[in-house]
């Protein structure tokens, strides 16, 4: 099939685990990888329809800077699925601490199903704080885990709705995990880019409490008051790339 085509139809996949979504629009995109031309505008294409996605800024910037755009490709896909936040997450399951997880497409669709999994417990953001806490002080170890759509020097893109249910959940004693595997931490510049074209999007973000905002999750008045009740989980390949950004993203 045209890898036009296949991106297309990636791009209406919205509501899948980010993560997923990533991978398979690699795929197409390297096929593209022998005609810049064509990339860039699928590239374009990708991030008009899913700007909130900060794997797909990732994998768009990394590949229109490679000169050898097949081995990037092999590279991201190596660490966009050897996932070790996942693998953190597993090992605090394993030794019974409870976490509740927001998003059932992301993590916890890894970690429920396996040895351990009763520790993975999917809550609805939708249904509140009040009924999460009490369930959550009934386990004596818990966390609410949170998962940024990106992430740069403490600033995220996440909906008013989790950052406020962080926020009571660390008021309230519980810990909070904040996920944020590879090629979802942008550099600065890219990350101003990304904001910029979600800012025509989230005007009303005020009103609607499931539309994603920026938020300086460093800056919170809980998160900074009580660094000890968070913990951030990054990817393995943190710092191991320079901040460089295509001149052609900062322009959408």
């Amino acid at each position: 099939m045209n890898p036009l085509e296949v991106l297309r139809w990636i791009a209406r996949l919205e509501e899948e685990d980010p993560q997923a979504v990533t991978l398979s629009a690699l795929e197409s995109l390297e096929e593209l990888g022998e005609r810049p031309e064509m990339l860039y505008v699928a590239v374009r294409q990708l991030l008009l329809a899913q700007p909130r996605n900060g794997g797909l800024w990732s994998v768009g910037n990394r590949l229109l800077l490679a000169l050898d755009r097949h081995e990037e490709a092999r590279q991201l896909r190596r660490e966009i699925s050897r996932d070790s936040t996942l693998a953190e997450l597993r090992s605090m399951t394993d030794a019974g601490v409870t976490l509740y997880l927001l998003d059932v497409d992301r993590a916890y669709s890894s970690l429920a199903g396996r040895r351990g999994s009763e520790y993975a417990v999917y809550y609805d953001p939708s249904l509140g704080a009040q009924r999460l806490f009490s369930r959550a002080h009934a386990s004596e170890e818990c966390a609410l885990v949170i998962e940024p759509w990106s992430f740069s020097e403490g600033a995220a893109i996440i909906s008013r709705e989790r950052m406020q249910l962080a926020e009571r959940a660390i008021l309230s004693g519980i810990g909070v995990v904040c996920r944020v595997p590879d090629g979802f931490e942008l550099p600065p510049r890219l990350f101003d880019a990304q904001t910029r074209l979600l800012a025509r999007e989230v005007d009303g973000c005020a009103e609607d409490p499931e539309a994603e905002c920026l938020a300086d999750l460093y800056g919170l008045p809980a998160f900074r008051a009580n660094p000890e009740m968070v913990t951030f989980l990054f990817g393995a390949n943190r710092g191991r790339y320079t901040g460089a950004v295509a001149e052609e993203l900062l322009a959408l």
